[in-house]
């Protein structure tokens, strides 16, 4: 769409590419008539449109307001349409750029079902995205980007750590970036147990976390908890302390809590940490700090080799099998 500043890039092949919501689409005509616009414009021609007209259609799930002017779509029914149209192409190379995000969660897995299809075909796809879910579905190889420079490039697996490792604090120690105030009465401090160099836990083994909540003010009746999450963000351990059952906060200082799990077994994987500080009784969030202290869970001796991924998954130890 612009001219590099340097460098230049081969093709081979025809390109597809959805880029923004809408573009190459004009507000005042329906969206039957922006089908057969924006097919010109990837480069259909007319009876190709024609013959796959029903199809898009379907696909988009637009066919109710096919004939309405798209100036008075959804950006939704935007993304829809503009999907449909671009995936019924049959480019060899299809870009897509952050345009998932718009689509109801329905319409998603259609997009990413037909994706794979373009990709089994033989065809290329290039995927942007800072979703991890849907990289770790739909790739088998990326590409992490980190101000302007590669940093990695090879399977998606060790990419999505790699990512989160430049996105995640590595040190062990985190501060909170907001500073004391009357609304925001402390400034908290997170350490781990795990080893300071390499932040690597190994599956099974103990592990100790520490926090230090430095607050200005007592805070009576406080819970603190915290997760540990997975690379999508999605919580697989939760421990928690109120103040009912110990007390903590209710003098001004650094108050030091330390928790210690004795068997922690996760699957192999980059994880971080979410913490929580409320008041229960009066509703108060006083702050909540995500995806904090960064660390890597190592399996020794043991293979994972199953037809899918599964560093989203908890990892057990102990199960038994029962055969009738």
């Amino acid at each position: 769409m612009t001219t590099p500043t340097t460098g230049e890039v081969k093709v081979k092949g025809r390109i597809a590419s959805l880029l923004e919501v809408g573009t190459g689409f004009h507000p005042d005509l329906s969206g039957r008539e922006n089908i057969y616009l924006n097919g010109a414009i990837l480069g259909m021609r007319n009876h190709e449109i024609t013959r796959k007209l029903d199809e898009i259609i379907d696909f988009s799930g637009c066919d109710r307001y096919i004939d309405t002017p798209v100036k008075r779509y959804s950006s939704g029914m935007y993304v829809r349409l503009a999907f449909a149209v671009a995936a019924h192409l049959d480019p060899e190379i299809l870009i897509v750029d952050e345009v998932l995000a718009v689509g109801d969660a329905e319409f998603q897995k259609k997009c990413l079902g037909k994706m794979k299809d373009v990709a089994r075909g033989g065809r290329t796809v290039l995927f942007v995205s800072h979703n991890m879910a849907a990289i770790s579905s739909l790739t088998e190889s990326v590409v992490v980007i980190e101000r302007g420079q590669i940093r990695y490039v090879g399977p998606t697996t060790n990419g999505l750590q790699q990512y989160l490792q430049c996105s995640n604090t590595r040190s062990g120690v985190y501060t909170s970036d907001r500073m004391p105030s009357k609304v925001n009465p402390f400034v908290s401090m997170i350490t781990t147990g795990l080893n300071r160099e390499t932040l690597t836990h190994f599956s099974g083994d103990s592990m100790e976390v520490s926090f230090t909540i430095d607050h200005l003010k007592p805070i009576s009746g406080a819970c603190f908890s915290f997760q540990i999450v997975n690379q999508f963000q999605q919580p697989v351990v939760h421990c928690w302390i109120y103040d009912v059952d110990s007390p903590i906060c209710r003098d001004v200082g650094p108050t030091v809590l330390r928790c210690t799990i004795p068997k922690l077994s996760l699957n192999f994987g980059q994880y971080s940490l979410n913490t929580y500080l409320s008041e229960p009784p009066s509703g108060n969030i006083f702050e909540t700090l995500e995806g904090v202290c960064s660390f890597k869970v190592e399996i020794v001796g043991k293979q994972t080799l199953f037809g899918w991924r599964t560093e989203a998954c908890a990892y057990l130890e102990e199960f038994q099998w029962s055969v009738n």
